[in-house]
């Protein structure tokens, strides 16, 4: 069926139900997802506001079945998250285990969990010939408490993390202004 210019200028008003983000290779956990473009690219969905998801596999190694997995439950996933109304700036951070379908044990609600790396950096250059730096350590520690997305993943689950964009930290702002302000000016410098 061809459409004619119009169609597409009628559509234009039709906004997305949903943003879904990845499947990327590679996982997005705890603080990394301040490094992720699969999370930021569902963060900015969610900032447009739409409702959002990020999804990555969590493996060095992943087969396309292990891809084809996550892809089946995702098109089972968003008949489900219809269900519940996320809130505003709010995205769901999926990660799955690398394994085919019957290894995984299951699904699991979660925070961010904490990973420390080495400062270990590569010097590359792009393809115009500019010097980057990637980082490159190893993983030194990580976080085995419950209830985690690390942990999750250790378990061979999948880990759904519910996380946001508003990232101030209101517990201190009291604190901050009767330091540095007085009468509500902070013109102390």
């Amino acid at each position: 069926m061809s459409r004619g210019l119009g169609d597409v200028y009628k559509r234009q008003d039709e906004k997305p139900d949903l943003v879904i983000s990845g499947i990327n290779h590679g996982p997005n956990l705890g603080a990394d997802i301040l490094y992720s473009g699969t999370v930021s690219c569902a963060l900015e969905g969610s900032m447009l506001g739409y409702p959002a998801i990020a999804t990555s596999l969590a493996g060095l190694s992943c087969e396309l079945e292990n891809f084809q997995f996550a892809a089946e439950f995702m098109a089972k996933f968003v008949k489900k998250v219809k269900e519940i109304n996320l809130p505003p700036k709010c995205i769901l951070n999926i990660n799955f285990p690398s394994l085919s379908g019957d290894d995984v044990n299951g699904v699991a609600i979660t925070k961010l969990g904490t990973r420390m790396f080495t400062s270990d950096y590569d010097k590359r250059l792009d393809p115009r010939g500019k010097t980057y730096y990637w980082l490159a350590g190893q993983l030194i520690q990580y976080d085995e408490n419950d209830g985690t997305d690390i942990n999750a993943l250790r378990m061979n689950k999948i880990s759904i993390t519910p996380i946001t964009f508003e990232m101030t930290h209101k517990s201190i702002m009291a604190d901050l202004e009767n330091a540095f302000c007085k009468d509500g000016i902070c013109d102390w410098f």
